[in-house]
């Protein structure tokens, strides 16, 4: 029996990593001008002012990370609906980084389930990380 195969984006391929060296880039910038930012103030503000000021930053980053999160759930969800629907992984408009075997039939609806899964996981990952930034608004 022959295995379908999906071939793979040769362009995605270089857009995709064109855009992770973009981000890891931008994320060590902003790690670098955090630090700058941490060392500044921990030496300008008073004590009492510099523990506010961080809890309400890690409470910011808290709720701006649930809701990164809870937009990954629904992408996760519509594709999950989307694969069973199809019964097909990937799906066939789908450009793919590499030639990847095509999950078809209840294969491939296992996977759509298990995509639905991850969306409830990541549901309440997006509710802990709400919770834990909102508790860092509290005194």
């Amino acid at each position: 029996m022959t295995t379908e195969i999906h071939r793979a984006d040769p362009q995605l391929r270089r857009v995709a990593l064109r855009v992770i060296g973009a981000a890891a880039l931008a994320a060590l910038l902003a790690l670098i001008a955090f630090r700058h930012w941490l060392d500044r103030t921990a030496e300008t503000v008073p004590a009492d002012a510099f523990l506010h000021t961080i809890r309400r930053t890690i409470g910011i980053s808290s709720i701006a990370c649930g809701l990164c999160v809870l937009v990954l759930a629904a992408c996760a969800a519509r594709l999950g609906r989307r694969v069973i629907a199809h019964r097909r992984w990937p799906l066939p408009s789908a450009r793919v980084l590499r030639d990847t075997p095509v999950r078809s039939g209840n294969e491939a609806i296992a996977f759509g389930r298990l995509l639905g899964v991850a969306a409830i996981a990541l549901v309440i990952a997006s509710l802990a990380f709400g919770v834990l930034g909102w508790r860092c608004f509290a005194p």
